[in-house]
C-alpha cells in the first residue's frame, strides 16, 4: 500500500471520528446505555453486528481529573483497530488506546491497552 493511500485513508477516518466522536468517561462507554447506543449505530442498515467488530477507546489526554477524556471509534476488525491505535498514539499523541471486541448485543469485551511503547520499533 502506498503512503499517500494510507494517509488519505486515515485522514478520512479522522474526519469521520471528529464528526461522530463525543468525549465520554470510560465508565459511560462501558455502560448498558452506551451498549444500546453502540448496537443501534453498528446495526444501522444491517440485521446484526459484524462478528469481527471492534471499538477503540482513545484517551485523548492524560488528565486524570477529566473523566470525559475518551473517544470511541469503530474498527472493522482487529488489524484495522491496531492500525488506528498506532496512528492515534504515534501521530495524534493520544495517551493510550484500549481495543475491545464488540458483542452481538453491543456489549464490550475486556480491553487490550496500548501506548507509545507498544509501537516503538526495535533498533536491533
Amino acid at each position: 500500500m502506498s503512503t499517500s493511500f494510507l494517509n488519505e485513508y486515515f485522514k478520512e477516518g479522522l474526519a469521520k471520528v471528529e464528526r461522530l466522536a463525543v468525549k465520554k468517561s470510560v465508565e459511560w462507554l462501558c455502560s448498558d446505555e452506551a451498549a444500546k447506543s453502540r448496537y443501534k449505530r453498528l446495526t444501522e442498515g444491517q440485521a446484526m453486528i459484524n462478528s469481527h467488530q471492534y471499538v477503540l477507546h482513545i484517551e485523548v489526554n492524560g488528565r486524570m481529573d477529566n473523566p470525559s477524556r475518551f473517544q470511541e471509534v469503530d474498527a472493522d476488525n482487529f488489524h484495522h483497530a491496531l492500525k488506528l491505535a498506532e496512528r492515534w498514539v504515534m501521530v495524534h499523541n493520544a495517551t493510550s488506546v484500549g481495543i475491545r471486541k464488540v458483542g452481538r448485543d453491543g456489549s464490550l469485551g475486556l480491553p487490550d491497552i496500548y501506548d507509545w511503547s507498544d509501537f516503538m520499533e526495535d533498533d536491533q
